[in-house]
């Protein structure tokens, strides 16, 4: 979903298949105010501005070091 100006925003990542645990990373650098947390595949952060569609690619990586990319596309909006 989009995220909006000044409001908290968390999207979780999820995977099938493989072998868990998973863990998760950013290929493409994400803004300042978005985190990832690698162990649960949570972002989260609370924009200040807005700002175009943009599109992010992670990666996701089980416990036989398997892994898979997928993209997401993040628009930030005025409330």
């Amino acid at each position: 979903p989009d995220a909006y100006v000044g409001t908290a925003y968390t999207q979780t990542l999820a995977a099938s298949g493989g072998t868990p645990p998973y863990k998760w990373a950013a290929v493409t650098p994400l803004p300042i105010w978005l985190a990832l947390d690698v162990d649960s595949g949570v972002l989260s952060g609370t924009p200040a501005s807005a700002a175009p569609a943009t599109r992010y690619t992670f990666r996701v990586t089980d416990s036989t070091d398997a892994s898979a990319t997928a993209d997401l596309e993040l628009t930030v909006r005025n409330p």
